[in-house]
């Protein structure tokens, strides 16, 4: 099932939460998108770059990713980006 118009929204906010807490240029451009759509950052804390392969932060006490692909695939075990963030974000520390 297609992720709804909110759905995207609150994804934009959370990674934009992450992503501004990274130097990455990527991280950047995630930022600016979400700034641009009106979007405010998720407040996100416990910040982790996982190098090579993404970010891993808190946001309303929820672990929440923000990586490539291959790092969803292999090591959420998960085949679709979208579904391995929304699941992780649901999931409570």
């Amino acid at each position: 099932m297609p992720a709804t118009n909110e759905q995207v929204d609150q994804i934009l906010a959370m990674a934009a939460g992450l992503e501004a807490m990274s130097e990455h240029p990527l991280a950047k451009a995630i930022v600016g998108y979400a700034k641009a759509k009106g979007i405010a950052p998720a407040q996100a804390s416990g910040f982790r770059a996982l190098t090579g392969a993404g970010v891993q932060a808190q946001v309303d006490g929820r672990i929440v990713y923000v990586g490539s692909p291959e790092f969803f695939e292999t090591q959420l075990k998960s085949n679709s980006p979208t579904t391995a963030v929304l699941t992780c974000s649901l999931a409570r520390v």
